[in-house]
């Protein structure tokens, strides 16, 4: 989760990190908060100016299934929808 509070950062040194680990397959950053399709846009930039293309970018967030066609529909670079709650439960019949 790198965008606790200012995702550019977050995103930066976990690059950081990322680049200093032996990773295995898999790796993500997860943004959760904000303007998703911007930041992931940013956040894929700069992991791969880092050299590290390979690393998925994952989204969560209160999202559903509305946000994420809007999302899959703006191309922003997200590899992962993480879609709990508002998908899960019906929100006009919770019960």
């Amino acid at each position: 989760l790198v965008d606790t509070y200012d995702t550019e950062e977050g995103v930066r040194v976990a690059a950081h990190v990322l680049r200093h680990l032996n990773r295995g397959p898999g790796c993500a950053v997860r943004l959760d908060s904000g303007g998703l399709g911007i930041l992931a846009a940013r956040a894929r930039s700069i992991l791969d100016e880092a050299g590290l293309s390979d690393v998925r970018i994952s989204v969560s967030g209160g999202l559903d299934e509305y946000a994420v066609d809007d999302l899959v529909r703006s191309g922003a670079p997200i590899d992962v929808y993480a879609a709990g709650t508002r998908v899960g439960v019906s929100a006009d019949a919770p019960y």
